[in-house]
């Protein structure tokens, strides 16, 4: 069922100590942002949770072990096609979806579906909801790329003009640090939020540079071979990089936030398979539509998201039939 800003506020502040609540949201800068603000909310309450991190290999198993002796979840930051595969596993539960991807599948109705119309990430979304650290709500909107949206443009400015920050100043000292902070930490993600939980302050975001520096370097690396190396393959910009750390969804956001021309694809390898982003800053091309299409067919495949930004993943042994796949495409 669809519920408006008061009734997600109104669900929120009747949670009280007897409740037992679990957070699932997910594991980049706009879902740990999320999460991070509704559990310092929580906490400052008395009320009890208990936290998953997801990824979207995470098993429904998983899931129904973890959610066994709680009574109310709280989903951010997950695209409708992750809480549909993990509505089974959540019976007699009351569900809150808190959530800005398009609803490219029907909701269950018995989840009480906080949706943005507009794209609002949803670290915005729970910030205007509980409070909190209002620097990690906006790190979490310029980690999805929310600048790119002028839906966004009166958050995110109100907060620099505040604080005295150029958007490219605070990008640089702060949220494309935790950004490569949390991409340092790739499947450790529970010990990165604990990190990522303690830091009050702005000024404490030099505590995490010992990580954070580290995939910056690589992120330059790349961003340099990208220029040399990338191909005009059909109608796309196909760039294929096998980075030390997985810093794609950041390079392929860093270069298409330079207003790049048409449409990115990056690809690099992951343990079984290949992931896949890509963007369309024009907003002239559905990309979520245009990876369905490459790996249509495909064994054990994937893809997803926004009209200009998407991810997916296929097996390492169709790269062939993907980049044929790409010469034949007419956007």
């Amino acid at each position: 069922m669809n519920i408006n800003k008061e009734q997600a506020l109104d669900l929120l502040t009747n949670i009280d100590e007897k409740d037992k609540i679990m957070l699932i949201f997910h594991d980049d800068l706009d879902g740990i942002s999320s999460g991070i603000l509704m559990s310092d909310y929580l906490d400052g309450a008395g009320v009890k949770y208990k936290k998953m991190i997801f990824s979207y290999g995470k098993t429904i198993e998983k899931v129904k072990e973890e959610v066994k002796d709680c009574n109310k979840i709280i989903f951010m930051d997950l695209a409708p096609v992750a809480v549909v595969r993990i509505f089974p596993a959540l019976k007699n539960k009351k569900i809150i979806s808190i959530d800005h991807h398009p609803e490219d599948l029907k909701m269950p109705e018995e989840v009480l579906n906080y949706r943005s119309k507009e794209y609002t990430p949803a670290s915005r979304m729970v910030f205007e909801l509980v409070g909190g650290k209002e620097w990690l709500a906006v790190c979490g909107v310029l980690g999805d790329v929310g600048d790119k949206y002028e839906i966004n443009g009166d958050f995110i400015n109100d907060f620099m003009n505040k604080n005295r920050f150029s958007l490219d100043d605070f990008k640089n000292k702060f949220s494309y640090k935790l950004m490569s902070f949390l991409v340092y930490f790739d499947d450790k993600y529970d010990e990165a939020f604990d990190i990522l939980k303690k830091i009050k302050t702005l000024e404490e975001i030099k505590k995490i540079e010992k990580y954070s520096s580290q995939v910056e370097k690589e992120v330059k690396k790349f961003e340099k071979l990208f220029w040399e190396d990338k191909k005009k393959i059909g109608e796309i910009t196909y760039f294929y990089f096998e980075p030390e750390f997985d810093i794609k969804t950041m390079l392929i956001n860093r270069i298409s936030s330079e207003s790049f021309p048409g449409v990115l694809i990056f690809i690099s390898p992951a343990k079984d398979n290949m992931n896949v982003s890509a963007r369309n800053q024009s907003r002239e091309y559905n990309v979520a539509d245009i990876l369905k299409k490459l790996i249509s067919g495909f064994d054990k495949s994937g893809a997803g998201g926004h009209f200009s930004a998407s991810g997916g993943y296929f097996e390492k042994k169709d790269l062939k039939k993907f980049e044929d796949n790409l010469r034949k495409l007419k956007l």
